[in-house]
């Protein structure tokens, strides 16, 4: 499962081509794609979290979802970081993959949300769910865009925002897992690499060849030329004669 934050401080511009939410988005997508044979899903959270799209080996449908993904398109701000790994847990729990993971990637700190990221993580541990945690931002802050009321829309530079690196290397440390900063976008596009590298699961699925039969096009086919031939040698034929 991928959980990705779309709070609005996903908006910053440290991250090629536009900002943090669409560099992972790309980067995602990639790691999707690369996925032939897994089941892969999709959790989204600001202020709560909810399953974009559940596990499915139909990856054009995965990378559909989370292009559609956008900042704010959950009405309540903030970073539920617990809530996501329930959600993604949740969608894992009855799964019969040998490797159940979790790719968490956020540029914050747990700030709203029912359940706290560590009881969280050991909800996902007791499900032998291993979580990836990638924390985004570059730690000499970031531009973003502010609608000023007198001059418009304008670039300020802001601090780093609450990134809780502290509480992502717990999650990981508790699930077995492992916790990367993402500085920019190709540090992250590294790590979902590396991730990629090391977690595959080999499983089995059920294909159905779809055949139509067209012998009887043949015959027809055959019958009209016999016919014609019949014409040709008995009455064409014979009025030349």
């Amino acid at each position: 499962m991928i959980a990705l934050d779309v709070s609005s401080s996903m908006e910053a511009l440290d991250f090629k081509p536009v900002n943090r939410l669409e560099a992972a988005k790309k980067i995602a997508v990639n790691f999707v794609k690369s996925r032939k044979y897994d089941r892969v899903g999709v959790v989204l959270f600001s202020g709560f979290a909810f399953t974009q799209c559940p596990l499915t080996n139909d990856m054009e449908t995965v990378t559909r979802l989370l292009g559609h993904a956008t900042i704010n398109m959950i009405a309540v701000d903030g970073t539920a970081i617990g809530s996501a790994i329930v959600t993604a847990s949740n969608r894992l729990k009855d799964s019969q993959a040998k490797s159940k993971v979790i790719i968490l990637i956020t540029d914050g700190t747990n700030n709203i949300g029912e359940i706290d990221p560590i009881t969280a993580a050991k909800i996902a541990q007791k499900l032998n769910i291993k979580i990836y945690a990638i924390g985004a931002g570059n730690p000499d802050g970031a531009y973003y865009q502010v609608m000023d009321p007198n001059e418009g829309m304008k670039l300020v530079k802001l601090q780093e925002q609450d990134l809780d690196e502290t509480t992502l290397t717990q999650i990981a440390e508790i699930t077995q897992g492992q916790y990367f900063r993402a500085n920019n976008t190709t540090i992250l596009k590294n790590i979902i690499s590396k991730i990629d590298k090391t977690e595959s699961t080999k499983t089995s699925s059920i294909k159905f060849t779809s055949y139509s039969e067209i012998f009887d096009k043949f015959i027809l086919i055959i019958f009209i030329l016999m016919l014609i031939n019949i014409f040709f040698e008995n009455i064409l034929f014979r009025k030349l004669i």
